[in-house]
């Protein structure tokens, strides 16, 4: 009866190890890289927050540190091919980050970033004639979690 329960409580704990240890190797070693790039259509849900899937533990491919949508001048529609950089000070160096959007109006990277102490948002037009600057720093690379909401108006650029 012993030896019963002791091979029972076994089998548990292998198997319990077993379900663990495979959800923490899907976690930590399946990490893609993945980046937007102009010209490219695979990207969808232009305007929704990316990471709402695309995040540790989420059902999106890939775990992005930065992820958006750009839209054109009327706020309505997307705009693609313009780049998206980061900058710990606008101008000063080089950017910590550049970011192609695709075609679709999208752009999303899962390239580690540091924002501990905040990055600058620049929205470069196609033709790099053009730059929009955030006005402030951000340590959230989700950016669609506040544009695209009734906290901040779409990301938007010149084409």
């Amino acid at each position: 009866m012993v030896w019963r329960v002791f091979r029972l409580v076994l089998v548990g704990f292998v198997v319990v190890m077993g379900v663990l240890l495979w959800n923490c190797e899907e976690e930590v070693f399946e990490r893609e890289y993945a980046a937007s790039t102009h010209n490219s259509s695979e990207s969808h849900n232009w305007g929704y927050n990316c990471m709402e899937c695309h995040r540790r533990g989420g059902p999106g491919e890939g775990w992005y540190t930065v992820a958006g949508s750009v839209a054109d001048t009327s706020l309505r529609h997307p705009l693609g091919n313009v780049t998206i950089e980061l900058w710990e000070e606008v101008g000063v160096g080089e950017p910590v980050a550049v970011i192609e959007v695709d075609a679709l109006g999208n752009f999303y990277t899962t390239e580690p970033i540091d924002w501990k102490l905040g990055l600058v948002p620049v929205v470069v037009s196609s033709d790099g004639q053009k730059r929009l600057v955030m006005p402030f720093a951000t340590r959230n690379g989700a950016c669609n979690s506040c544009h695209f909401t009734n906290w901040a108006p779409p990301i938007w650029s010149f084409p």
